[in-house]
This record gives C-alpha cells, sequence and structure tokens, in this order.
C-alpha cells in the first residue's frame, strides 16, 4: 500500500549575496517560480547607531523588481556594517541601546 502523497510543499528561501550581485540576480532570474522567499543585505548599522543602506542596495533594484512582479516575499536584513562587531554589541548590550535601535528600525 502506498503512503497518501503529501499536500505540503517546502517553501524556498534564498539570499541575493552582495559579493556576487550579478551571478546572484542572473540565478534569481532564472529561478523566480520555485522560489517564495528572498532575503536581501539591504541596511546596515552606521557607527553613530543610524541604519542606512548597504553599498550593494542599489545593485539590488533589478531582483527587487523581479520580486516584486513574481509576488516574492520579501526579507530585508540588517547588517553590523563594516564588519565591526563592536558596533552591534555596542547596540545590544543595554536596555537603553536596544530600545534606540529598535526606534530605529521601526521608522
Amino acid at each position: 500500500m502506498n503512503p497518501p502523497a503529501s499536500t505540503i510543499r517546502p517553501r524556498v528561501a534564498v539570499y541575493i549575496s552582495y559579493w556576487q550581485t550579478d551571478a546572484a540576480i542572473t540565478s534569481f532570474q532564472q529561478h523566480t517560480a520555485s522560489i517564495d522567499t528572498v532575503y536581501f543585505f539591504r541596511y546596515e548599522l552606521k557607527p553613530d547607531g543610524t541604519i542606512g543602506l548597504t553599498p550593494s542596495a542599489r545593485a539590488n533594484e533589478k531582483a527587487l523588481t523581479l520580486a516584486r512582479q513574481h509576488r516574492i516575499e520579501i526579507i530585508y536584513s540588517l547588517g553590523n556594517g563594516g564588519g565591526d562587531p563592536k558596533r552591534l554589541h555596542y547596540w545590544l548590550a543595554t536596555a537603553d541601546h536596544r530600545s534606540i535601535l529598535a526606534k530605529r528600525i521601526d521608522q
């Protein structure tokens, strides 16, 4: 006896890499029909605690447009700008700093 066919379809999530943006966008274009969610390294924490666009954000505009056209869920990542681990630690170390950062993220 065969088990019943599953009605559960796995979800596919991908990142658009900032280190190989052109190759990532080309691959994304080729596979949009099978992608449910796309993650972008879009925002970064600046030294003063403000949040700004990553250097690769503009290069990702084509992929963002494709995602919107294909109704693919978009999730933005907030990175530790400049790769400085002390920066993120500073903004997460105390309740006051976390509150300030949360308000900045929510804007």
